[in-house]
């Protein structure tokens, strides 16, 4: 907080942690300056241990972005300083709230008008003049690749042996060979649009939020993460205000790219996610981010099986057990925080954590209970897709990530198959799932 002090030239009166903001530490700041006016900020800082440290994505080459946007006249968090590492970002708070809860249908339809509005302006930018540090496609055809690029390559990074490892990169795969090529224009986006993700005030949006994931690509990508994000709205809801918006943003609105930036939505998040375990310590809620990646494993694999016209049977898992001494342990501590301790709890962060630990609980009493029927279970598909039994799982996962990686395109309808069983055996180790993707969302 010196670092605010010394940047605002005034003195601290408060600082909030606030529980938003996954990715990176994010306070609400308020600051009285030399002429006695109290100045309302938001300070954001990378940590080092959020799902975006260590990659590309810096906070630094975010406040530029901001910059420009916010001098084209886009409703960005107008920035006051960043400091020199470019791990901290200070940004002019405005009046709004990201939550809908309290909203009726026709505020939420003028909120969200509003919102459409706002992103065609974004869409229809000329980002030639604009200075910010992305690589720009050459061609409709790079728009995808670009993105995928840098994620993939974030991706190849990691060294964590995980479930979610051959998935992710078979969906990599799968992006590479159906990437479209037929954008017609190449746009500022946003990278992870839509509620949630914009403050809205008087039926207005005041802003804009998180532009952590922005790059030049195709418009269509951020509608995919609209429908990601909106899903509760409904399609018919949405088909209407994008129809408006590409009238305004000129463009024709292709669901058919919609649905392969929607499965690309996925594969970013499950990125993100085995990032942050993989750096992850005592400063962040890794609930969250255990508790996503195998919902995402899931969702990855519907969402490619819908858009191939295939349909996955059901998933019939192997009967559990009562479990040992360790799941009346389990049963006790999940008691106790569920009744006694979270209700008690007014601290927004510390009762976000203490909701984390009660998932991880629930994981390791689902664990006690059918991890050895679910591992027997994902071992014997692993051997009929390998051709051999694999000594572990994390073995099976090593192998089967080289053979993803050097046939990709090959059995393909074989690894579909795998992935939707395996991905139901991990998605049943995580009962707390539905909890968290709504929190993370």
């Amino acid at each position: 907080m010196e670092w605010v002090g010394a940047v605002t030239g005034g003195a601290i009166i408060s600082a909030q942690r606030t529980a938003t903001g996954a990715s990176r530490g994010t306070w609400l700041v308020d600051v009285r300056a030399p002429g006695g006016e109290v100045r309302e900020l938001v300070l954001r800082h990378d940590t080092g241990d959020g799902p975006l440290s260590g990659s590309e994505l810096t906070m630094g080459r975010e406040a530029k972005l901001l910059k420009a946007l916010y001098a084209a006249g886009i409703r960005a968090p107008q920035v006051v300083a960043v400091s020199g590492d470019g791990n901290s970002t200070l940004v002019v708070r405005v009046p709004g709230t990201s939550d809908y809860s309290g909203l009726t249908d026709d505020q939420r339809e003028a909120v969200m008008t509003d919102f459409f509005t706002e992103l065609a302006r974004v869409h229809s930018l000329d980002i030639g003049p604009l200075d910010v540090d992305f690589r720009r496609p050459a061609t409709p055809a790079e728009n995808p690749l670009v993105d995928l690029d840098l994620w993939e390559g974030h991706f190849k990074t990691f060294r964590r042996s995980a479930s979610s490892m051959p998935l992710v990169a078979w969906a990599f795969a799968w992006l590479r060979r159906n990437a479209p090529t037929n954008a017609e224009r190449t746009s500022v986006c946003h990278g992870d649009c839509g509620p949630g993700n914009f403050l809205h005030h008087q039926g207005k949006v005041s802003a804009i939020l998180d532009w952590e994931f922005s790059h030049f690509g195709d418009p269509m990508d951020d509608l995919g993460w609209v429908v990601w994000r909106a899903a509760s709205m409904g399609e018919a809801f949405l088909t209407r205000h994008f129809e408006r918006y590409g009238a305004l943003a000129g463009v024709t609105v292709d669901w058919r790219r919609i649905r392969y930036y929607e499965i690309f939505v996925q594969v970013r998040m499950a990125v993100a996610c085995l990032g942050a375990l993989e750096r992850r310590s005592g400063n962040m809620n890794a609930a969250i981010y255990f508790n996503v990646a195998p919902a995402l494993e899931a969702r990855i694999v519907s969402l490619i099986a819908h858009y191939e016209g295939v349909d996955l049977p059901p998933i019939a898992l192997p009967e559990g057990s009562q479990g040992t001494i360790e799941s009346e342990v389990a049963d006790t501590l999940i008691s106790d925080l569920s009744q006694v301790i979270i209700p008690s709890l007014t601290d927004d962060v510390v009762n976000q954590r203490a909701g984390g630990d009660l998932t991880l609980l629930m994981h390791l009493r689902a664990v006690d209970q059918r991890g050895a029927g679910l591992e027997m279970a994902e071992l014997a598909s692993l051997a009929s897709l390998l051709g051999a039994r694999p000594s572990s799982l994390a073995d099976g996962w090593a192998t089967l990530g080289k053979l993803v990686a050097d046939a990709a395109g090959a059995r393909h309808q074989q690894l579909l198959a795998h992935f939707h069983q395996t991905a139901a055996f991990h998605a049943a180790l995580w009962p707390g799932i539905g909890n968290i993707m709504r929190a993370a969302a």
